[in-house]
């Protein structure tokens, strides 16, 4: 009951580099026509898409744009600090509760924490931050 195998036939040597060289012209040919396709893409697309959308504004007008610093930038004095802290917490006691921050306690103008939900008042202040027993 045993069966015999037929004997592979044996390929050409002709037969081989035909099948070489057949895959070698596919893929050269498939190859050629993506590069040909995405070139002809290029060609017949607008400068438009080719731009980056990022928002609906563009940037401002080369009329507007700074032009370079003639001195390198200085450290912000002592008074310009101040005052930058000084509007820094104004606008957050006026706009933080926007974004659910408040200041806790009222004897702590620096010190604001997230404690309600963005958008919804801020809770009363204690008088200051001291241990509650």
């Amino acid at each position: 009951m045993t069966e015999q195998l037929l004997p592979r036939p044996r390929r050409t040597v002709r037969s081989r580099l035909l099948s070489v060289t057949g895959v070698a012209v596919l893929v050269t040919v498939v190859g050629s026509v993506l590069i040909w396709h995405t070139q002809l893409g290029e060609f017949f697309s607008s400068e438009a898409d080719k731009e980056p959308v990022i928002s609906g504004v563009s940037g401002p007008p080369a009329t507007l744009q700074a032009s370079k610093p003639t001195q390198a930038p200085t450290k912000p004095t002592a008074e310009q600090q101040r005052l930058l802290a000084s509007a820094t917490a104004s606008w957050l006691e006026k706009n933080g509760w926007r974004y659910g921050l408040c200041r806790p306690y009222e004897n702590e103008p620096w010190h604001f924490e997230a404690l309600t939900a963005p958008g919804t008042q801020c809770p009363p202040r204690a008088v200051r931050a001291a241990a509650q027993k």
